[in-house]
């Protein structure tokens, strides 16, 4: 179980690294709503980049919350 454990932060740092490059291209902080002609309606990056965001925000205060909590006296 241990040799788990770097192979499953390998994968999460591979789907973070993709994840980084999917908001970097959509460039949702210049373009927040571009029209999307293969999908055929607008397409709202800045949403994509806000919701990841959040989420990496809830996901740091999870982990912070469970720290203190595995740390106490």
């Amino acid at each position: 179980q241990a040799a788990a454990v770097p192979v499953r932060r390998r994968w999460a740092l591979w789907l973070l690294a993709g994840q980084a490059l999917k908001l970097a291209g959509e460039q949702g902080w210049s373009r927040p709503l571009v029209f999307d002609a293969s999908w055929g309606f607008d397409v709202a990056y800045a949403a994509h980049l806000a919701g990841a965001l959040a989420g990496a925000v809830a996901g740091l205060l999870c982990a912070a919350v469970r720290r203190s909590r595995c740390h106490r006296p």
